[in-house]
C-alpha cells in the first residue's frame, strides 16, 4: 500500500484505525465474505458455570444430611462439603441448585 492509503482508506469509510487493522486480518484468514458476516461475541467458555456432577453432589449432601435429621439447608449442605473436603460452590450458587432442581420451592417474597 501507497503511504498514506490507510488514512485515506478511513477517512473515506469513516472507521478507526484499529477497526480498519481487524477487518484487514478477518479478511486475511476468512475471506472478503467473513467480513459481512456477524459473529458471535458470547464467550467460548464459561468458567462460573457449575458443572452437572457438582450439582449432583449438592443434591446428594442435601438429601444425606435430611435423612441424618440435621439441618439441610444451603448452608448447611456448604458446610458439610467444605468439612467432606469438596470444594463446594458458594451457598447463593446452592440454593439455585435446590430452586432449578426443585428440591427447595420458589418462594416469592
Amino acid at each position: 500500500m501507497p503511504p498514506g492509503a490507510v488514512t485515506t482508506f478511513c477517512t473515506e469509510y469513516n472507521l478507526s484505525r484499529k477497526t480498519f487493522y481487524k477487518l484487514r486480518k478477518i479478511v486475511a484468514t476468512d475471506g472478503p465474505a467473513a467480513v459481512l458476516e456477524p459473529k458471535s461475541r458470547r464467550p467460548h467458555t464459561s468458567p462460573t458455570m457449575i458443572t452437572d456432577a457438582v450439582k449432583y453432589h449438592v443434591i446428594d449432601v442435601h438429601h444425606t444430611l435430611k435423612q441424618s435429621g440435621a439441618g439441610f439447608g444451603p448452608i448447611s449442605v456448604f458446610d458439610k462439603m467444605a468439612q467432606m473436603g469438596m470444594n463446594p460452590p458458594s451457598i447463593a450458587s446452592i440454593g439455585r441448585i435446590f430452586r432449578s432442581t426443585g428440591v427447595a420451592p420458589e418462594q416469592p417474597q
